[in-house]
């Protein structure tokens, strides 16, 4: 019987045809072979390889540099075992199989390819590689048959991959930082990490696992801030700053390692570990003192509290202590032992605190310093908050700003305890300032009012401090500030005195002087007198505006029957709102009041007497005529009438007349 030409059988085609093998034939279209006798093999390519008839394995395109792997399944299609010899491969191609032993009958075995791209040089190219390789098969009996393969790899440079610089050198190594004083302030020399992106895609690089004692700061990289993972750019270079954090935190001996991870094809490179140590000590004395939590504090009480101090040095510390405030008493100086190990040497700073009721209320921060006297550290200042007891208020002051000199303005205060306990308040003006402000207490609101200046009554014109003092139920007094600026006028007179000279009784003497207002403040002037013969004029009470003036006029009325020449003295009084003035101004007014002799005929100038109507010399009527003192008269020697020495001679009897005086 005379078969067909038959292809080379598959594994699966085989194994069917096996199962045939037993029994009648089933379909009599097929036709019936025998099993394989001589060696052979079939070939399956796996992944993203192609294998065609001929048996050319394609790897298709792989990158350049770096390892790529395929894999290649050999079946045994006869009914003999075989053994399988494999000659040929290059540097850049190695293979690997499983298990050179096929059984017979389907038998299958793992071929690994392995393709070792190029290493990092300065230029990396794409290539197209063929490779062949001869199979051998062998039969228990020396039968042998070849199979030839031939590998194709086309390789492409589109890949990531980097030049890594550790410090200066090509590998990385354990780095010491050696020993740091983590209380120095210069320069900590620091681990250098550069990575230069060589390759035609972006470099991703990523840092884990940094120790706390460790910083990994990245430069040179396009990013809005520092951070452990970032990519670089084609052609761009990133250095990575490593340095110990000098902290006392990490007092002691360190190890510890940073792992940095990248898309660098190579595999070496994907995860780098870089291992670093340091030791970090002080040597000489260092002190920490712990801050101390706030105390509350009633005035007039004493409290204790103790502020613990560390040495951080392998020397004891000698250590002097000084306070900003007069209520906080401590010991001048105090020592505190060495560090051993990593724990320090501590010791408790015993502080006394007494405040008065002169120390404010509310939180306050005293600053203790204290003086390292072996070593060099900078003295040290430890902030003590004290919480007292006492009342506070809102708001803080009370400002009246610039008020008019007639207003009478009212500010008002909220007051509550600074423990939250209720508040039963008392509050007055402090003394030289009751005539100026008038307090009154509403529940916990404190209302001060500014009052007016008074006519004739000094006031404060100005003032900046302290104003009215607020006592609480527990006895705990507090002065509270007070601000306000009058417009305040300023009185002024032309004259201090006035003297009306020499007038008879009997007649009316007038007068004037004049005042103004020289401050910026409205003058509210009243005026009287105290003699009911000094009389002025209408108005007795007005305003004057600032930069104004005004005439004063008056008139002294004298009595005609007095007998002898007299004095007179009375006073002009102005109250006026003048705020540096103490009392009303007085003006005194002083005048000469001559005995009235009689009224002079103004015909023939004869002294009259008062009770005549008529000139008894000429017939003149003399009834309205003022009267007159003889002061300036003559008299005749003969008749002894006096006359007005307008004319030489007497007009009654021509005799020459005399002047009195």
């Amino acid at each position: 019987m005379n078969f067909p030409k038959m292809e080379p059988l598959t594994h699966d085609e085989f194994s069917e045809l096996k199962s045939f093998f037993i029994g009648e034939p089933r379909d009599q279209t097929k036709v019936w072979v025998t099993a394989v006798k001589t060696p052979h093999l079939s070939f399956e390519a796996s992944g993203a390889a192609y294998l065609n008839d001929e048996r050319t394995l394609d790897f298709g395109s792989v990158p350049a540099i770096g390892d790529t792997s395929e894999l290649l399944t050999i079946a045994n299609l006869g009914q003999t075992p075989l053994t399988l010899a494999i000659e040929g491969g290059k540097d850049w191609l190695k293979y690997k199989c499983r298990s050179p032993h096929l059984r017979a009958g389907g038998d299958r075995t793992d071929l690994e390819l392995f393709f070792h791209g190029e290493e990092h040089g300065e230029e990396i190219k794409s290539r197209e590689l063929t490779c062949p390789l001869l199979i051998k098969a062998k039969t228990p009996s020396g039968t042998e048959k070849e199979f030839p393969l031939h590998i194709n790899i086309k390789t492409h440079t589109h890949l990531a991959y980097g030049k890594f610089d550790f410090n200066g050198k090509a590998e990385s190594d354990i780095h010491d930082f050696g020993s740091i004083n983590p209380t120095d302030k210069g320069e900590i020399s620091a681990y250098r990490l550069s990575i230069e992106n060589c390759g035609k895609e972006a470099l991703k690089v990523k840092f884990e696992d940094c120790p706390e004692w460790l910083t990994a700061d990245v430069l040179n990289v396009k990013t809005s801030r520092k951070e452990t993972a970032f990519q670089i750019s084609p052609g761009e270079t990133a250095i990575t700053i490593i340095r110990p954090v000098p902290s006392l935190n990490f007092l002691g001996t360190h190890s510890g390692r940073i792992i940095c991870r990248s898309n660098d094809v190579r595999k070496k490179y994907k995860k780098l570990e870089l291992e670093f140590q340091c030791v970090q000590e002080i040597q000489d004395a260092y002190i920490v003192p712990k801050k101390p939590e706030s105390i509350e504090i009633i005035p007039n009480r004493t409290y204790t509290a103790d502020i613990p101090v560390s040495n951080w040095g392998k020397t004891p510390a000698q250590v002097s202590v000084k306070s900003q405030s007069q209520w906080i008493t401590l010991p001048e100086s105090f020592q505190i032992p060495a560090i051993k190990g990593q724990k320090p040497g501590e010791k408790s700073l015993q502080v006394t605190i007494r405040a008065d009721q002169g120390s404010g209320t509310g939180r306050q921060t005293t600053n203790l310093e204290l003086t390292l006297l072996n070593g060099n550290q900078e003295p040290v200042h430890i902030p003590v908050e004290t919480d007292i007891i006492g009342i506070e208020c809102d708001p803080e002051s009370l400002d009246f700003g610039t008020v008019n000199v007639k207003d009478t303005p009212t500010r008002s205060t909220t007051f509550k305890a600074t423990d939250d306990r209720e508040l039963y308040l008392k509050a007055k003006p402090l003394p030289g300032l009751e005539e100026n402000l008038s307090v009154v207490v509403k529940g916990h609101t404190v209302e001060a009012k500014l009052e007016d200046v008074p006519l004739s009554g000094s006031r404060l014109v100005t003032h900046d401090g302290p104003g009215i003092i607020v006592q609480d139920s527990s006895g705990y007094e507090q002065e509270f500030y007070v601000k306000f600026q009058r417009t305040a006028p300023s009185f002024e007179a032309d004259t201090q005195e006035i003297d009306m000279g020499e007038i008879v009784g009997g007649t009316t003497a007038k007068g004037h002087f004049n005042i103004s207002n020289k401050g910026d403040g409205v003058l509210i002037v009243d005026m009287r007198s105290d003699s009911d013969k000094l009389r002025l004029k209408a108005p007795q009470s007005f305003d004057l505006s600032p930069g104004s003036d005004a005439d004063i006029y008056f008139t002294l009325n004298s009595r005609e029957d007095i007998e002898t020449e007299q004095q007179f003295g009375g006073e002009i009084i102005i109250r006026n709102n003048d705020p540096s003035r103490d009392d009303a101004q007085k003006i005194p007014v002083r005048a000469k009041v001559l005995r009235p002799e009689g009224k002079l005929c103004p015909s023939c100038f004869l002294l009259v007497s008062l009770n005549h109507p008529y000139c008894p010399l000429c017939g003149t009527p003399v009834k309205d005529a003022a009267p007159v003192s003889d002061k300036g008269l003559a008299i005749c020697p003969k008749c002894k009438r006096k006359f007005k020495p307008e004319k030489p001679f007497c007009p009654k009897d021509g005799k020459r007349l005399k002047l009195l005086n």
